[in-house]
């Protein structure tokens, strides 16, 4: 009969007062319940196996007594708990009934005997009798239990059998597992705890002061690292600060240089038209000075010119490649700064988007020069175009691009404010070819790859794309309909 506990109501609850020291089973709980039903009086006693091996009977003698104290007959007063098994450290008895009268409102129990799987017997009448003293749970916070548990494992080898404080009667002592030993045992005959390592730290007085200094040492390792962390951000975002401040003296140096370069041209140029109105200037007025000095003032004139023309090409030369150096040094920096946004920086991906995105702003010759990719070859809409969405003015469309292992199509569009302006750089985006089934949570998973970043806010239409741009300091990933052009979800990352 399997007992249900919300049918029966509890009459009496309790845990004997008095143990056999060095008993191998414990009586945990001795219980008398009433049928909610029919009124029967049932009675369950809940045992633990304290010792090393199977047990496979237990005797008990049963006292029952009505409300007023007085004996009440039982069934069976030497009850035999048989044909079972009880593995050491089990609890049994919680499912077995004991029928007694309707009258009964009081059970005792005694252990009478216990036969192991291997044959022998243990008599209660040879142990020694004691009054239990009530053990207290030790509870450890849940932040330092593993602390706990890595401290305590260096004296005690079974810390799994850890579960109550020490306790030290006259002639006994109780094991930390629940098992009552005798006092000349150094270790539990259960658990193999020792007893001197309990006394010392399985204490109040001393395990609760020990969670307390774990539980302050734990928290300021905490803060610590939170500091670290702080610390590390603060000291990158400064760097960061100052990379780019240096960019800018360099952009200012160089455009420094270019300035002196051309007022030097100037003055020479200056100086070459002064030298020229004198040199004319003395002609007129000395008209009778020799065929030698005219010819050898000629001469020089020509030589000065030649130095200048030298001079000049010399400038020019060093000043485009000043530009150049500065140019490569942009494109590097703003190369870098993207990719370092992605999860895997060096991964084909991340380096086919941070190569095109760098030159954001910039002419199709730049664009050209650093990404490799020729325009010109490519397939191109003009504003008539019927595909042309009346945005931009150029489009280019470069196919059998590889993106997250799937072929498609790369646009790379070009924009000029006024009809004035150069064509610049505006947008890149990337529409597949074959589309997946699931192309939505194929996008979504991949740019999840590519940025980590988790993407909760999208429509239920499976035609979805990558988007890329990078506005102003910002780089812009957007998870797209391509067909409609509506954005889903976007994520803005700052370089600052």
């Amino acid at each position: 009969m399997v007992m249900c506990m919300e049918y029966f109501k509890k009459l009496q609850c309790y845990k004997p007062k008095k143990a056999i020291i060095d008993s191998p089973i414990s009586i945990e709980e001795v219980a008398l319940l009433q049928n909610s039903v029919d009124k029967d009086i049932l009675g369950r006693i809940k045992f633990i196996n304290r010792s090393q091996q199977s047990i496979i009977a237990i005797f008990v003698h049963l006292s029952a007594f009505n409300i007023a104290g007085e004996p009440i007959q039982v069934e069976k007063e030497r009850y035999i708990y048989q044909d079972m098994k009880i593995n050491p450290g089990e609890l049994y008895g919680n499912k077995i009934p004991l029928h007694l009268s309707d009258d009964t409102r009081l059970l005792s129990v005694k252990l009478d005997k216990v036969v192991f799987e291997n044959g022998t017997i243990w008599d209660a009448s040879t142990g020694t009798e004691c009054e239990y003293i009530t053990q207290e749970e030790i509870s450890i916070p849940d932040i330092i239990v593993d602390e706990m548990r890595k401290e305590l494992s260096t004296y005690f080898p079974h810390i799994e059998y850890i579960h109550y404080y020490y306790e030290e009667g006259e002639n006994f002592w109780e094991c930390t597992c629940g098992k009552v030993n005798h006092i000349s045992n150094e270790t539990c005959s259960f658990c193999e705890n020792g007893r001197d390592a309990q006394k010392k730290y399985l204490v109040q007085d001393k395990l609760i002061p020990l969670m307390a200094q774990n539980a302050h040492d734990k928290q300021e390792k905490e803060e610590e690292e939170t500091r670290k962390i702080l610390e590390e951000a603060r000291i990158e975002k400064e760097k960061r600060f100052a990379e780019r401040e240096k960019e800018k003296q360099q952009f200012k140096e160089v455009e420094a240089k270019d300035k002196k370069i051309k007022l030097c041209i100037l003055i020479v140029s200056l100086i070459c038209i002064s030298l020229a109105i004198i040199v004319s200037f003395y002609q007129r007025k000395n008209p009778n000075k020799n065929t030698y000095n005219n010819e050898q003032e000629i001469l020089d004139s020509e030589n000065s010119r030649e130095e200048q023309e030298t001079f000049d090409i010399n400038s020019k030369e060093k000043y485009s490649k000043e530009i150049v150096e500065t140019d490569q040094s942009e494109y590097e920096n703003n190369r870098k700064n993207i990719a370092q946004y992605f999860i895997d920086p060096d991964s084909k991906d991340t380096i086919m988007i941070s190569n095109l995105l760098a030159c954001k702003n910039k002419d199709r010759e730049y664009f050209e020069k650093y990404t490799g990719v020729n325009l010109a070859n490519l397939e191109t809409y003009e504003p008539d175009s019927p595909n042309f969405n009346g945005e931009y003015s150029i489009k280019y469309t470069l196919n059998d691009i590889t993106l997250f292992d799937q072929r498609g199509f790369l646009n790379i569009y070009f924009k000029k404010e006024n009809t004035e302006a150069d064509y610049l750089l505006d947008e890149i985006s990337f529409s597949f070819d074959k589309q997946p089934d699931d192309r939505q949570e194929f996008c979504i998973s991949n740019v999840k790859k590519m940025l980590g970043k988790d993407y909760d806010s999208y429509q239920d239409d499976p035609n979805y794309g990558i988007y890329c741009s990078w506005e102003y300091e910002f780089l812009k990933v957007t998870i797209l309909d391509v067909a409609f052009n509506t954005d889903v979800a976007t994520t803005d990352i700052c370089f600052s």
